[in-house]
């Protein structure tokens, strides 16, 4: 395989950013590999063995359910790098790595770059960076997901693969950009053939030709301008020009005096995400200094307010405040090595941001009382956000907005051990659409699509906050119903039936009528587990419908 040599490393815009020294310490350990559209570089939990730096293709990370469907989760071309976990402290993935568009790319192993990230230089703060911006991708593909036409979603994956490509062609079939957004063929299939009517695509075997990327853009949703922006936010950023919002400017590197000294020390912390404080602590209490980037994290222009230890502690979130307690306490009483503590505090505007503090005791009395602590603080909200949103993901089903059926059956375990332990009641609905292919053929999978969503919407409406309702295949679903008994869950049975009966689906050319069954289960002598009570559910499920549909049964002692 062909060796890596300098004039590659303007191909992948990540290398072309390193210096020449850590470029030729790279050198070493690259080497150039010809990807083909659908290789699997690295498979949900399989150790990394690789990290690449896509150069002329794309790669897209995968994320799976146990039912088999799936969901683009980031997308990484020449602008950055496959494989960062192994840098964040992990050698697995949960996703899956996918080769979207054939091409050429730069790997090496994941040890050798470690250690050059190790060493803290223009390469950990580039993957950092890129770090952050695809988690703000993975937070924006989610709301896009839930919220957004198709088409939008489509356009906005033709214009990310652009930016990632040398031409306006898109090398990929209509099966693998189903798979990718997560959505049926046929949906794909109906989108791109009108966007191509409307001459923005030319459309040929395996391949799309963008003819008109001004009106793509505009056909496109919100989230693809908010992703580029971000992008543009962290990677055209100078670092040494001067910073008005903190009144710093810039200043020589190599400077005795002690006010230039710290306006370096300033600028080189702020330029990575990072505001430094420092509690002086005494016998009849603290003080609290903080750098002015740290007063800028919570919207503060540079000498606005000076916020004393108290002032900080009262803006912390009432959920984390024991938490960063607990943890400076322990470190003041040596019992940790160092503060850590990830915290929400209240911004100047009065929303909240996910801060993460680390602090070291730097001095202490002769009695071994700690007298100053010092550390740093950086914003975390857009990890926490991605956090969030791929939780949402893994829980959330992404049609309907109901959770997932993995998610739901470790809750109906838990829900179920829980109520056994402590006798409480719980229900359990098991509920099918009636004659839902016949919907499909009629309709199409687009109008059962519309036909699902209007289910769970109506249902919801019925629920507590405490219920849950989960899609656990097709147009089946099922109710968890904690507190309650079998005669409050038929109860509820038919009320949601009579819901569904009177709230039609409202299709683009009509308000579709449709109906469901349903199986009431509870916990009794025959059922305690979360299995039986499924099972006793279904039968009754099946009764009902044997018995003409549109209608609710309840377990029975045989069941």
């Amino acid at each position: 395989m062909a060796r890596f040599k300098m004039a590659g490393a303007s191909e992948n815009q990540l290398l072309a950013r390193l210096n020449q020294d850590e470029q030729d310490r790279l050198s070493l350990h690259l080497e150039a590999v010809e990807l083909t559209a659908g290789q699997i570089l690295q498979d949900a939990g399989q150790r990394q063995h690789y990290t690449y730096f896509p150069v002329t293709c794309i790669v897209v990370l995968i994320q799976l359910t146990e039912d088999g469907k799936s969901a683009k989760i980031a997308m990484t071309g020449h602008d950055g790098l496959v494989g960062m976990g192994h840098l964040l402290g992990g050698d697995a993935s949960t996703a899956r790595a996918v080769v979207q568009t054939s091409g050429r790319a730069w790997r090496i192993r994941p040890e050798a770059l470690r250690t050059e990230f190790l060493r803290g230089t223009g390469l950990m703060n580039q993957c950092l960076r890129y770090a952050q911006l695809q988690m703000a991708h993975v937070a924006q593909l989610v709301v896009c997901n839930r919220h957004h036409l198709l088409e939008q979603q489509l356009c906005r994956w033709m214009l990310f693969s652009l930016d990632l490509l040398p031409s306006g062609q898109i090398d990929c079939t209509q099966e693998l950009i189903a798979t990718l957004l997560g959505v049926r063929r046929q949906g794909v299939s109906e989108a791109s053939a009108q966007l191509e009517a409307d001459g923005l695509i030319k459309r040929q075997r395996g391949k799309i030709s963008i003819i008109d990327r001004a009106q793509l853009e505009q056909r496109a949703c919100e989230c693809y301008r908010l992703v580029r922006r971000e992008n543009d936010r962290l990677f055209t950023r100078v670092l040494t020009e001067p910073r008005g919002k903190l009144g710093l400017r810039p200043v020589p590197w190599h400077s005795g005096d002690p006010d230039r000294r710290e306006a370096q020390a300033e600028l080189a912390l702020s330029g990575s995400n990072l505001a430094w404080w420092e509690q002086s602590i005494q016998g009849d209490g603290s003080e609290l200094s903080i750098s002015a980037y740290c007063n800028a994290l919570l919207g503060y222009e540079a000498g606005e307010v000076v916020l004393t230890l108290q002032q900080w502690s009262d803006r912390v979130h009432p959920e984390d405040a024991g938490v960063c307690e607990t943890a400076k306490r322990a470190h003041m009483a040596q019992q940790t090595p160092l503060y850590e503590s990830e915290y929400r505090v209240r911004h100047k505007h009065g929303h909240w941001v996910w801060l993460a503090s680390r602090g070291k005791i730097v001095q202490s009395a002769t009695a071994g009382l700690p007298q100053r602590m010092v550390g740093t603080t950086m914003d975390i909200t857009v990890r926490k956000t991605a956090e969030l949103a791929l939780l949402t993901l893994n829980r959330t089903d992404y049609l309907t907005g109901a959770v997932t059926r993995r998610h739901f059956f470790d809750t109906a375990e838990r829900e179920c051990a829980r109520a056994v332990r402590h006798g409480s009641p719980l229900s359990l609905l098991a509920l099918d659409l009636d004659h839902f292919k016949r919907i499909n053929d009629q309709f199409g999978h687009a109008g059962g699509d519309v036909v699902l969503k209007s289910f769970v919407a109506t249902v919801e409406k019925f629920l507590r906050t405490t219920d849950i309702c989960g899609r656990i295949g097709g147009e089946e679903f099922c109710i968890l119903l904690p507190e309650t008994d079998q005669t409050g869950a038929a109860a509820l049975a038919r009320r949601i039936l009579a819901g569904v009966r009177g709230a039609p689906a409202l299709l683009p050319t009509q308000a579709l009528y449709y109906t469901a069954s349903l199986g009431v289960s509870s916990l009794c002598a025959q059922n305690v587990t979360f299995d039986s009570l499924l099972r006793s559910a279904d039968k009754a499920l099946y009764r009902a419908k044997s018995l003409g549909r549109d209608r609710e049964e309840l377990a029975v002692a045989s069941d």
